[in-house]
């Protein structure tokens, strides 16, 4: 019998004060033992998108993740304070419960009898400075890289509680007028040298990954938005404000050479400015995923020979659709990536019921984090999959959200060749992603600009196809290269947040501009649809766009297949 590899679990509630140095205690700790480190927080939560809490229990897929974990790893917990969510399946798989206690003390005391260690260094968080006297919540989870990279125990309390002697760090507010993006940026450089990559967030956000941050050796920090007067703002101050500490990510992503952060934006400012020097984001909002170790479990899908557009029209059928003027249609996702996975999968039962063809935006991060469900692309319907009914389509670069219509087009490029990369890792050549949706690659106070630079850096890692934001209504070929080619969308509905381009209502396609033969195809905001509160809330109104998409008043296809029919239009003369 192989010997499990080991893993220690973390688990206690949001609201315990010490959950923030107590994780970075036990990453360092679990590390130093070989053992892989996980954290879960519990807490009351309500699902909709950038919740405080992060997705629900049943809608997050917290327990199918939870048993992933436990049947390929040997859990040991550590739990902090009451639990009961996970409790009585500890007990059924007869897992090891180090220490179970509400004093840290006592907590501290239980893994360093269980490990053989000594408390030799503390880092101390000083509440005797913090604001006005009383604990500041939002500073805490900032300061983990002090317990981290000194390998400390970290405690939250007052100097001479503690022997003078192991304390090696004291971290505190140090006036009432201390701001977290003073404090935050101070340490994550302070660490710069060690750190693997940086994190941008809310304090929610970032405590709620803090494991995974620790475990990937991250630095974290956070600053509020720099405002724009009215006169100054060209388009709307969502998309032109960003981060005051713009500057220190990108001193940090230099010296770390990772481009790729994680957490999540204060808005999408941030995703414009960050673009422009190659930045993107993995999102992930708090327990989105809920356990984000999945990704440390080797996986390969079984069907890695069977392309997922194998049932779809041949090119004689594509031609005879012209010749009769057919309208072909589908639609397409806008996904945040790791922290719409659970939307994802609702979009795929929908599909598996309904039968309806449609492409979702794919990044590597939905193939590691949410590995078995989103292997249901490969597995026939008659199994229970959606196997020929989504398409997966490699979105804004692929490794995390940005936005494409400022990136310097060589840094495009190096992140879609590291996303295609590690997808085919899990999927094999044929569950790779043939085309690219973009996020923004016009400019959006008239969305008309095109950047063919843009589009030719796609076509060289392979892609067929580039679905653009700019010029959406009539049908346009916006870029034919040597063997890809880029067009538009149909809606010309342009919101203040993204998607930018996209539809929402009935209304939206049946008022859009048609061209016979021709396409339909309208890109949506996936959380909004499929967060299980927002099905509950609007899912009928949604199931009209769905009901007519199926029903035959248009040929409902996959987003490659409509990039076929572009092809075959542009050489019988339908469309320049």
């Amino acid at each position: 019998m192989i010997e499990k590899k080991k893993m220690l679990m973390f688990i206690s509630q949001l609201e315990m004060l010490e959950v923030s140095v107590i994780i970075p205690t036990l990453s360092w700790v679990a590390e130093q033992a070989g053992m892989v480190f996980e954290a879960y927080l519990g807490s009351e939560r309500d699902g909709v998108l950038f919740a405080k809490t992060g997705s629900t229990v049943l809608g997050g897929n917290h327990f199918q993740q939870f048993n992933y974990l436990n049947a390929y790893y040997d859990i040991c917990y550590c739990v902090y304070g009451p639990i009961s969510l996970f409790d009585s399946s500890i007990q059924a798989f007869s897992k090891n419960v180090i220490v179970r206690t509400e004093s840290i003390q006592d907590f501290y005391c239980g893994v360093q009898d269980y490990f053989g260690l000594e408390e030799e260094k503390i880092v101390l968080f000083d509440m005797e400075y913090t604001n006005d006297g009383t604990t500041s919540r939002e500073f805490f989870p900032y300061f983990y890289p002090e317990v981290l990279f000194q390998q400390a125990w970290g405690y939250i309390g007052r100097k001479e509680d503690f022997p003078p002697e192991k304390i090696v760090s004291v971290v505190s507010p140090l006036s009432d007028t201390t701001r977290v993006e003073t404090l935050s940026a101070e340490i994550a450089h302070r660490y710069e040298k060690q750190a693997k990559g940086v994190a941008f967030g809310d304090p929610d956000a970032i405590l709620s990954m803090m494991a995974t941050l620790c475990r990937d050796k991250y630095v974290a920090l956070y600053g509020s938005a720099n405002s724009k007067k009215v006169k100054d703002i060209e388009v709307s101050a969502y998309t032109e404000q960003y981060t005051c500490v713009m500057e220190d990510i990108k001193q940090l992503t230099e010296i770390t050479d990772n481009y790729v952060l994680v957490g999540r934006q204060i808005g999408d400012g941030d995703l414009f400015e960050w673009g422009k020097h190659g930045i993107c984001i993995k999102i992930m909002d708090p327990n989105r995923p809920a356990f984000p170790s999945v990704s440390t479990i080797p996986y390969r899908w079984a069907n890695t020979e069977r392309c997922w557009d194998e049932n779809e029209p041949s090119d004689e059928q594509l031609i005879q659709y012209a010749k009769q003027g057919k309208i072909l249609s589908t639609l397409v996702w806008h996904s945040g990536e790791m922290a719409h996975n659970e939307a994802m999968i609702n979009l795929m039962e929908l599909a598996s019921f309904t039968g309806i063809k449609m492409g979702i935006g794919a990044h590597a991060a939905r193939y590691q984090t949410s590995p078995q469900l989103w292997e249901l692309l490969s597995v026939e319907r008659s199994q229970g999959g959606v196997w020929g009914l989504i398409e997966p389509i490699l979105h804004c670069g692929g490794m995390g959200v940005m936005a494409e219509c400022g990136c310097p087009p060589e840094a495009l490029k190096r992140h879609c060749v590291r996303a295609m990369k590690e997808i085919e890792e899990i999927a094999g050549k044929a569950g790779m992603p043939k085309g690219y949706m973009a996020f923004m690659d016009t400019d959006l106070k008239t969305l008309t600009q095109l950047h063919p630079e843009l589009y030719h850096a796609v076509e060289e890692i392979g892609l067929d196809y580039f679905i653009s934001s700019a010029l959406p209504g009539r049908n346009r070929i916006l870029y034919q290269g040597k063997s890809m080619i880029a067009f538009n969308l149909t809606p010309r509905n342009v919101c203040i947040g993204s998607p930018y381009v996209r539809m929402s209502v009935m209304e939206d396609i049946v008022e859009c501009e048609r061209t016979a033969p021709g396409w339909i195809m309208g890109v949506l905001d996936s959380p909004v649809v499929s967060f299980t509160p927002y099905v509950w809330n609007r899912g009928s109104k949604f199931m009209e766009v769905v009901n007519w998409m199926v029903q035959g008043e248009t040929i409902n296809v996959l987003p490659h297949t409509i990039s076929r029919y572009i092809r075959i239009l542009k050489k019988m003369g339908y469309i320049e």
